[in-house]
């Protein structure tokens, strides 16, 4: 199996068990693969480093 399979399995997997983690890794990986316009589009990215984004996906999880 080669890395972009296993990546599709695990978007696939991770759609149904957390949808908005989903679609925010989703917009990453567009933007990465050369879609969309960086200088534009930084501008409606959350602005909060990937610790606290984390802890917040960690605490809905525990709560939910």
């Amino acid at each position: 199996m080669n890395i972009q399979a296993i990546l599709t399995k695990k978007m696939e997997e991770l759609r149904h068990s957390d949808p908005e983690l989903h679609a925010l890794l989703d917009k990453i990986l567009k933007d990465k693969s050369g879609e969309g316009d960086y200088t534009l589009d930084r501008h409606k990215l959350p602005e909060q480093d990937i610790k606290i984004i984390l802890k917040e996906i960690q605490q809905t999880r525990e709560l939910g």
